[in-house]
C-alpha cells in the first residue's frame, strides 16, 4: 500500500490573512457558498484553519517575520501541502492517527 507522503511545505507556506490564497487551499468539505454566491470557509471550521506565525530559536511563538510556521490551534484537518491532498473528516478523531500516516512511504 502506498501511502501519501507529505513534503515540506516551504516552497508553499501557508498564506497569511483570509481571501483567495487561503480559499484556495482549503479542501471542499471546509468551504461552501454563500445564498449571494461567494465562496468562503464554513464559519464551523474557521478555527481549523492555521495562523501564520513566527517562531524565534527558543521556541517562542511571535510576530515578527524571523521563521514563519503556520499553527494548527485546534484540529488537524487536511495536510498543508498543496500538493498533498489529505484531508480528514470531523469524525476522525485521533489527531496522532492522522499525523502518522502523513511523511511514511
Amino acid at each position: 500500500m502506498v501511502r501519501p507522503t507529505c513534503t515540506s511545505t516551504s516552497r508553499h507556506p501557508w498564506p497569511a490573512g483570509e481571501g483567495n490564497d487561503v480559499l484556495d487551499r482549503v479542501p471542499g468539505a471546509l468551504k461552501e457558498t454563500t445564498a449571494d454566491g461567494v465562496d468562503r470557509v464554513r464559519p464551523d471550521d474557521r478555527g481549523n484553519l492555521p495562523e501564520v506565525v513566527s517562531i524565534e530559536p527558543t521556541g517562542k511563538i511571535t510576530r515578527d517575520a524571523r521563521t514563519r510556521a503556520a499553527l494548527i490551534k485546534d484540529n488537524f484537518r487536511f495536510c498543508l501541502n498543496p500538493d498533498c491532498k489529505v484531508t480528514y473528516t470531523k469524525q476522525q478523531k485521533s489527531e496522532r492517527g492522522k499525523l502518522g500516516t502523513l511523511g511514511v512511504d
